[in-house]
C-alpha cells in the first residue's frame, strides 16, 4: 500500500499527527515541507533573512519585551509615577528604600537582639512592683529542671504551663 504527498495533505488527522509529531521535536520539518511541495533550503534562507525584522513571526513578542523592560527602567528611574499621580490628582508616596523599615526591608539583623534578647533597640519593661526579681540564668535552669521533673514524658501543653504555674506558687511568684 502507497501514500502520495496529496493523499497524506488531504488528510487532516494524518498531518495533524505528523505537526503534533514535529513540534515534540520527533520529526524534522523538512517532512512537513516536502509535504507541500516546499524547498526546505529556500524556506531557510528566507526565514533567516527575516529574523528579526518586521517579517519575522516573533518580531511583535521582541517588541513587546523591549517596550515592558523600558517601561521598568522609566518607572525606576525618573519621576514618571509622579506625574501621572499628579495628573490623576493622587498623592504619590515614595516607596521605602531597600534599608529602611517597611516592605523594602529593615530585616537583615533578624528580628531581635541576640544580646539583649530584646526586639531592637526597645528597653525591657521593669518588673512589676511585688513581683520576685527575675532569675538568674543558672536559677533559671534549676528551675526549669525541677518543672521537667515532675512532668510525666510527652505531657501536653496543658500539663506543662499547670507544672510551671504550681512551681511559682511555690517560689513565691
Amino acid at each position: 500500500m502507497g501514500f502520495n504527498r496529496l493523499t497524506i495533505r488531504d488528510n487532516a488527522e494524518v498531518f495533524d499527527s505528523l505537526f503534533q509529531l514535529y513540534q515534540k521535536g520527533s520529526l524534522p520539518v523538512d517532512i512537513i515541507y516536502e509535504l507541500f511541495n516546499l524547498n526546505s533550503d529556500e524556506i531557510d534562507t528566507k526565514l533567516y533573512d527575516d529574523l528579526f525584522t518586521v517579517k519575522d513571526s516573533t518580531f511583535n513578542r521582541l517588541i513587546e519585551e523591549v517596550s515592558g523592560e523600558v517601561g521598568r527602567a522609566l518607572v525606576e528611574r525618573t519621576d514618571v509615577a509622579e506625574k501621572i499621580a499628579s495628573y490623576l490628582k493622587l498623592d504619590y508616596q515614595q516607596a521605602p528604600a531597600e534599608d529602611e523599615e517597611g516592605f523594602g526591608g529593615g530585616f537583615e539583623g533578624g528580628f531581635g537582639d541576640e544580646e539583649s534578647g530584646g526586639f531592637g533597640d526597645e528597653e525591657t519593661p521593669a518588673p512589676d512592683e511585688g513581683a520576685a526579681p527575675s532569675l538568674s540564668e543558672a536559677d533559671q535552669e534549676s528551675f526549669a529542671e525541677g518543672v521537667a521533673e515532675g512532668l510525666p514524658e510527652g505531657a501536653s501543653d496543658e500539663e506543662i504551663v499547670h507544672a510551671v504555674e504550681e512551681a511559682e506558687a511555690a517560689r513565691g511568684e
